[in-house]
């Protein structure tokens, strides 16, 4: 996927993008198909799902997610991370 400019400049003004993985890897060493970027991405990922599980269970409300191609809720009682 291609992302016009305006697409690039939003994800970088997110106040939640980090783009200190980027960084760590090193100038002429970005490579989204290395071992290395396939587990920075991994570990975000992780994270990222961590935080929201974490987010939806003490918020009290359920979490939407699909599961087998159709929607669910996962009832905060529900939600492990």
């Amino acid at each position: 996927m291609i992302l016009p400019d305006d697409g690039i400049e939003e994800i970088v003004h997110d106040e939640d993008f980090d783009i200190s993985a980027i960084y760590l890897l090193g100038k002429g060493k970005f490579d989204l198909n290395s071992p290395e970027m396939d587990e920075i991405i991994r570990r975000a990922f992780e994270e990222g799902l961590k935080k929201a599980r974490r987010t939806y269970k003490e918020a009290g409300v359920p979490m939407v997610a699909s599961r087998e191609g159709e929607v669910v809720y996962i009832q905060p009682n529900e939600i492990g991370f």
